[in-house]
């Protein structure tokens, strides 16, 4: 299968029907993951969802936007995969619209050490991750440049490395049939530890050694900020597919 830089993320959150987490993993990659990456439509990770036990989050990517259109179309209105299988995806799921709809932070607004893109051929090789969606209302501007001149060096002086940096696409949503968020005042950062015990002791340090002047800055600019602590599904097909540069 060919590697392709991804160039338009979607972070996709679903509610399930209760007590049909384990079976709609098995489900899901069993029937979708390798025919969507066939088509390239390419799953970058699977994950639960912190004290949400019928949240299930999954990352899909494509190299851009065209590539997209063609895929979704391909896959929902086409493929013997998703009318046959759909249906009893669909019986599981109770929401499934809970989606943004993301393009990388021009390069060079990110840690990059290790990571500086993601590739369609990686996954994750972490345990948990965290996705933090920052709402700028009217001043998104000044929140990626807080992020480039202070807040990007505070996370790697507390060792937290591997941060990669999301905004909403501006381009219109071409396959509505498949909702999403666009929030131009988004920025979306998710990082990756390699074990539980890690985020508890980087998030500690950033609690603790965090500027009074910083955190004010951040108070002052962001609207307001949520954040998903996320834990890695390990499928067969995620296996083959084990590091993100």
């Amino acid at each position: 299968m060919e590697n392709s830089l991804i160039k338009i993320l979607e972070i996709r959150n679903y509610l399930l029907e209760a007590n049909t987490t384990d079976r709609f993993i098995d489900y899901f990659d069993t029937h979708f993951v390798e025919k969507m990456q066939q088509l390239g439509g390419y799953t970058l990770g699977e994950f639960t969802v912190k004290d949400q036990p019928d949240r299930f989050v999954w990352l899909r990517g494509f190299s851009d936007m065209q590539k997209r259109l063609t895929f979704l179309n391909d896959f929902y209105m086409t493929s013997d995969t998703w009318k046959k299988f759909g249906p009893g995806a669909n019986e599981m799921m109770i929401n499934s619209d809970n989606v943004h709809l993301l393009r990388p932070l021009q390069e060079g607004n990110q840690l990059t050490d290790p990571i500086t893109h993601i590739e369609s051929n990686s996954f994750p090789d972490y345990k948990v991750a965290t996705i933090d969606y920052y709402i700028a209302n009217t001043r998104l501007p000044e929140l990626v440049d807080l992020f480039n001149t202070s807040y990007l060096p505070f996370l790697k002086s507390t060792g937290i490395r591997t941060v990669s940096l999301w905004v909403s696409e501006s381009s219109p949503n071409d396959f509505p049939r498949l909702p999403a968020f666009q929030d131009p005042n988004l920025l979306v950062a998710i990082t990756f530890y390699a074990t539980e015990d890690e985020y508890k002791i980087r998030t500690s340090q950033l609690r603790n050694t965090i500027s009074p002047a910083l955190e004010r800055k951040l108070q002052e600019v962001v609207t307001t900020h949520t954040q998903q602590i996320l834990f890695t599904i390990q499928n067969n097909y995620s296996k083959k597919k084990s590091d993100i540069r």
